[in-house]
């Protein structure tokens, strides 16, 4: 396999894949702009492994929730293993890729992770496509991965039961990762506060929903 290579910023052909039209086609102009090659953006998984077995771009700048049906990260896979040296650059709002699903815990080596909400200017996002093939930790926040996927049930709606059982633990276990939860990220709990409100409003802070 060979190493991914940097790009210079006049080179570089980039495939933009986001699943909202609006943002997909701000980055492309903005990259543009920048002097990179937009060889295509997609919104959908489907349509974007189409354009790239077709185009075979240096730079895949990915959005990780694309909604019903693979990830970003599963797409990620999959040009890897069609271009193994191509550049992977995630562009997303979630803080930590397990706040999307409690599975991509294993992303993909030497790829960017850029969180919308601290995207400074465009410059921020041309350097992270630039400097991608020299990877860097994916952010993590700080839960553990059980904690992570009880946050996002609890998000959702459900129960301490409807998570139970989707988790196959016991209530009891639950209950005990909402208190560490809870810690972990400060919140709250008496009798001002409602626990479960506090922390729904955390996640959808790090999923960048801006509750």
């Amino acid at each position: 396999m060979k190493p991914i290579q940097r790009h210079s910023e006049a080179m570089a052909s980039v495939l933009v894949v986001e699943d909202d039209s609006f943002v997909r086609a701000t980055v492309a102009t903005a990259l543009r702009f920048h002097g990179f090659e937009v060889v295509a953006s997609a919104g959908s998984a489907l349509e974007a492994m189409e354009e790239f077995r077709q185009l075979f771009p240096d730079v895949a700048l990915l959005d990780l929730d694309l909604g019903q049906g693979p990830t970003g990260a599963d797409l990620a896979v999959g040009m890897r293993r069609t271009k193994p040296d191509v550049g992977i650059v995630f562009l997303t709002s979630f803080e930590d890729p397990r706040l999307l699903d409690s599975r991509l815990t294993n992303m993909p080596e030497r790829c960017g992770y850029v969180v919308k909400q601290s995207l400074k200017d465009t410059e921020f996002l041309a350097e992270a496509i630039r400097g991608c093939g020299e990877g860097g930790a994916v952010p993590r926040v700080d839960l553990t991965e059980s904690q992570a996927e009880t946050l996002r049930l609890l998000a959702a709606g459900l129960s301490n039961a409807e998570i139970a059982r989707l988790r196959v633990v016991e209530v009891s276990s639950v209950e005990k990762a909402i208190r560490r939860t809870a810690e972990a990220l400060g919140v709250d709990h008496d009798e001002t506060t409602n626990q479960r409100v506090a922390l729904a409003r955390a996640y959808y802070r790090m999923a960048g929903l801006g509750r």
